[in-house]
């Protein structure tokens, strides 16, 4: 496996990627606000996929993890999830691959350098805060003895808007997707429907970063699409589907990437 491919798989993973008042409708509009249940338990599911286009190398990760929710009186809503299970499959080198972490599965030296960084998370929980709007203000791994301040892979890429708003209407943000290397999002989103206390919001969006790996300094530029589906009552976005394309220009060599990212919550 040339070191071309494991540069960018590096890349890749740095990379990656209400109660019932807060839905009350205010004449044809409605407030878009993160309040989940407090002390409930909760499930994710999580994948993302990392497709090289010009190499034809295809990784793709599952995180199953499990949790709770807290909310407090100033309206700021604590997570603590752990990851329970994870596990990788793809296509490196035309060869297909699969592997499951914790278990004994043998993996070659050069996989292991792209795996370690997702399956050394096996079982780790982490604690992590957001506002009503859906930024995350804080995240820390919680382990005996203590905490440390590295970050989850799952992330929540929407974010709400700070005023009510009707169907058709759109809000911009900016936001920072970062696990260790960061791309920027400048991000358009649009309420596209509310059906039975579920809302259909769309997202599109320009990326833009630029960082360096072993040695090789990279930028990126491209777009990002998406829905997702919003529970009114919680503001929870229950699923999640987002497409990332761009072009990683390593030390001169442009690379067109694809990341595709799907998440579901099920409390």
């Amino acid at each position: 496996m040339n070191k071309l491919f494991l540069l960018i798989s590096v890349i890749g993973l740095g990379l990656s990627g209400c109660s019932s008042e807060n839905a009350e409708k205010k004449s044809d509009k409605i407030n878009l606000s993160f309040h989940p249940d407090n002390n409930k338990p909760l499930k994710m599911n999580y994948e993302f996929a990392v497709n090289s286009i010009t190499t034809g190398n295809m990784t793709r990760f599952v995180m199953a993890l499990s949790g709770t929710s807290l909310i407090d009186s100033n309206d700021i809503a604590t997570l603590i999830m752990q990851n329970d299970k994870i596990s990788m499959n793809g296509v490196i080198g035309g060869k297909e691959v699969n592997f499951e972490a914790g278990t004994k599965d043998s993996i070659p030296a050069d996989v292991g350098m792209v795996l370690t960084p997702i399956f050394t998370l096996l079982h780790k929980k982490f604690q992590s805060s957001y506002d009503s709007r859906l930024n995350k203000l804080s995240e820390v791994c919680l382990r005996e003895g203590g905490i440390d301040s590295a970050e989850n892979k799952m992330q929540l890429f929407i974010r709400y808007p700070d005023s009510a708003v009707a169907i058709g209407d759109s809000w911009n943000k900016e936001l920072v997707i970062k696990a260790g290397n960061k791309m920027n999002c400048s991000a358009k989103y649009t309420l596209k429907e509310v059906k039975s206390n579920i809302a259909t919001i769309s997202m599109v969006g320009i990326l833009t970063g630029k960082g360096e790996s072993f040695g090789h300094d990279f930028t990126i530029d491209g777009e990002v699409t998406g829905t997702f589906t919003v529970d009114l009552k919680t503001g929870w976005p229950i699923n999640t589907d987002i497409d990332q394309d761009f072009v990683l220009n390593l030390s001169g060599q442009k690379i067109q990437m694809k990341y595709a990212i799907k998440n579901s919550v099920n409390y």
